[in-house]
């Protein structure tokens, strides 16, 4: 992608910018439309229509924490836990820098997760075999509050049938597209 994809492309920093402002997605729906990217052009709408991405985001997270206070007031846990295998030779990275997300993936770019380690494991095992994949784990909650998390069906696939996967997009305006809060729960996995 160019430097002119990278600062008005669907994802670009000028795009969001101006998403996050009120009535901004009024601006760029009709590029996104036009560019057959019909759920960003949505999006758009949707962000123009609430006051912007950051005022949208902002309401999310404080109804969020509503729900989640009262919920703990119930005794239920509203957290939603993460797993993610990746090679053990990026662990010093990942360390250092947080998760980050993939440009693509079945839902889009994102950081994806399963809801088990016995997922994440066997994930690991198919793509990177014994002994040489760490499995981490992740609080999504604040993800799922500010709705830059999606759920979605992944077909059968490392002798699973078909399973829940979690894709987190964390490249939203005020991030460097990074998960940092993270442990890695599973060192050279067997």
């Amino acid at each position: 992608m160019g430097i002119l994809g990278k600062l008005l492309g669907k994802e670009g920093v000028i795009t969001q910018g101006v998403e996050a402002l009120p009535f901004g997605g009024v601006v760029t729906a009709p590029f996104h439309a036009a560019a057959h990217n019909n759920s960003h052009a949505k999006r758009a709408l949707r962000h123009a229509a609430s006051g912007g991405s950051v005022m949208e985001r902002g309401v999310r997270e404080v109804a969020g924490g509503v729900t989640r206070a009262v919920a703990a007031a119930e005794g239920q846990d509203m957290r939603v836990i993460g797993y993610h295998a990746t090679p053990s030779k990026n662990r010093q990275s990942i360390s250092k820098n947080g998760l980050c997300q993939s440009s693509d993936g079945r839902m889009g770019k994102g950081i994806y997760f399963v809801q088990t380690f016995g997922q994440a494991k066997r994930i690991g095992m198919e793509r990177d075999g014994s002994g040489n994949f760490d499995i981490w784990k992740a609080d999504l909650t604040h993800s799922f509050s500010i709705g830059e998390a999606r759920r979605g069906r992944h077909p059968p696939w490392c002798g699973m049938d078909s399973f829940t996967e979690i894709c987190v997009d964390s490249s939203y305006f005020f991030s460097k597209g990074a998960i940092k809060d993270i442990q890695c729960v599973s060192r050279n996995c067997q």
